[in-house]
């Protein structure tokens, strides 16, 4: 629900860190990009032929527009959804990768702290896309969550 972090909010990125993500997207976003799939990757077992098939998929698609891109991490170091979480009435699926940099566990501990209808559920060995990289075991997390609030 808030990607960069404050005093309240200490499981977020460093606005450092969001800042030198924009910069560099409006040097070189390219190689940001190229950057950035590799932090998706990051800790997992296979990063290098998933790292490769990341590329591969967006060497396929449309260049994206450089200002979306910049637009996007103003977004994220803006946006505060923590408010919007707490009152969604229903049980929410949060699923993370152990090995996430990007959204880390603690994020997810901290949501679950913020809105105790959230069910966690780490993915382990996984990165940032466990949907991409741990089809399976993501499926797995969803179909459990499923079946236990579909009786409810």
């Amino acid at each position: 629900p808030k990607f960069n972090r404050t005093d309240d909010w200490p499981s977020g990125l460093d606005d450092q860190v969001l800042d030198s993500f924009h910069d560099n997207l409006k040097r070189d976003f390219r190689l940001t990009l190229r950057r950035f799939l590799k932090l998706q990757t990051q800790g997992m077992a296979q990063a290098k032929s998933m790292f490769r098939q990341l590329l591969d998929r967006l060497d396929e698609c449309a260049i994206p527009h450089a200002n979306a891109l910049t637009s996007g991490v103003e977004i994220l170091k803006s946006a505060d959804l923590r408010a919007e979480l707490v009152a969604i009435p229903r049980p929410i699926l949060v699923v993370l990768g152990s090995e996430d940099s990007l959204v880390p566990v603690a994020a997810g501990s901290a949501m679950k702290q913020l809105c105790p209808t959230i069910h966690l559920s780490i993915i382990e060995k996984a990165g940032h896309i466990p949907f991409v990289t741990h089809q399976s075991e993501t499926m797995t997390a969803v179909n459990a969550f499923l079946q236990q609030y579909a009786r409810a």
